[in-house]
C-alpha cells in the first residue's frame, strides 16, 4: 500500500525537500484510514494534499480489531 501511495504523496511537495510523517489509524471494520495527522511539512497546502491522498486512496483488508495505528514517512519533492 505504501508504495502505491508514494508517488501520489511525493506530488504533494512544493519543490522543497521535506519528509512528511503521517500518523493515522485504520478502522478494522472498513479498512479505511482515520485520524490522519501529518507533520514535518511546512506548507499547509502540502499537508492537506497528503491528508487527502491517505483519506481517499489508502485501503486495507478488514480485520477484527477496532483499529490499529500506523506511522509512515514519505519524502516530498
Amino acid at each position: 500500500m505504501k508504495r502505491m501511495l508514494e508517488p501520489l504523496i511525493q506530488a504533494c511537495g512544493t519543490g522543497a525537500e521535506e519528509s512528511a510523517v503521517v500518523q493515522f489509524a485504520i478502522a478494522g471494520g472498513t479498512g479505511r484510514a482515520t485520524s490522519i495527522e501529518v507533520t514535518g511539512v511546512t506548507s499547509e497546502a502540502s499537508r492537506r494534499c497528503v491528508e487527502r491522498v491517505i483519506q481517499s486512496r489508502a485501503r486495507f483488508p478488514l480485520f477484527a480489531e477496532a483499529s490499529i495505528q500506523l506511522a509512515w514517512r514519505f519524502d516530498l519533492r
